[in-house]
């Protein structure tokens, strides 16, 4: 999803066909590294802590998700304001994609959603010097 000389952030789907269901069940896998230690970011590495960042991500991405068609109620509870809503993530160039498992906002489960929400959407809650803000620097 995107590779810098500082970040790597990937994503991939796994598929599994199960004997005698109807369809395959899938999985979603995000992994983010700072490529300088090696270490793995984790999203709450991303914002500045003493900012309501939980809340504004949550409000955010549902009100994204509300314009998807295969989304419902549940988009309420998936991305609600709680961290481990969020920790399938990716850092690309358009934006923070957050990844949501089946059934988890919507759907009949065979699919992961996704979203993009644009770094400016969050700009008041990232950490300050962080890896957003040399990325989105990078990038104009």
């Amino acid at each position: 999803m995107l590779s810098t000389d500082e970040v790597l952030s990937l994503r991939n789907t796994v598929r599994k066909l199960v004997s005698g269901a109807a369809g395959d069940l899938s999985e979603t896998r995000t992994e983010t590294f700072d490529l300088e230690t090696g270490a793995p970011i984790e999203i709450t590495d991303l914002f500045d802590e003493d900012t309501e960042w939980v809340e504004a991500l949550s409000a955010e991405a549902i009100t994204r998700l509300e314009s998807e068609p295969w989304v419902d109620e549940r988009r309420h509870t998936g991305a609600g304001p709680e961290v481990e809503n969020f920790s399938l993530y990716n850092l690309t160039q358009g934006g923070l994609v957050l990844s949501f498992a089946p059934f988890s906002v919507g759907g009949s489960g065979s699919n992961t959603a996704s979203i993009t929400i644009p770094y400016r959407s969050l700009e008041e809650y990232w950490e300050p010097n962080g890896y957003v803000e040399f990325l989105v620097a990078s990038i104009e």
